[in-house]
């Protein structure tokens, strides 16, 4: 009897693990995640640049960069919502998504730091030259 029971609570441990391990099963989107990515970095980019207008302004700015973003990738944001709606719903596909969304815009940030600083270096130089320049001629 009592091999029965610790036989009964093993299968019920086993059954609770085997029922807890993620599967990752993914359901077919409508579009391709790097469309959706590309679609989500450039409404964050949008909704970024209408953080500072007056709440009129970026109503009426929201609406025109929408427009835009589906011109631009030749989709309909609602039906990204859609198949973001789907990914939502699988834990680890989500985190993995929104990981490489955000990894994304950390990469083109940085890159648009890099390319500032080259500028302001390159205008430093450019000033200490004159500087250098104008010395030499006094």
């Amino acid at each position: 009897m009592e091999n029965c029971i610790k036989l009964w609570c093993l299968i019920v441990v086993l059954t609770f693990f085997q029922s807890c391990r993620n599967h990752d099963k993914r359901v077919p989107l409508e579009h391709s995640e790097e469309l959706i990515r590309q679609v989500m970095i450039d409404l964050y980019v949008s909704e970024q640049a209408l953080r500072n207008l007056s709440v009129e302004d970026q109503d009426s700015l929201r609406i025109l960069y929408r427009k835009q973003i589906e011109e631009i990738h030749e989709v309909k944001i609602d039906a990204i919502e859609k198949d973001l709606e789907i990914i939502k719903y699988n834990p680890k596909w989500n985190l993995d998504f929104h990981a490489t969304v955000k990894d994304s815009i950390k990469a083109m940030d940085a890159e648009l730091n890099n390319a500032k600083k080259k500028e302001a270096k390159k205008r430093i130089e450019e000033n200490m030259s004159k500087t250098d320049k104008a010395i030499k001629e006094k």
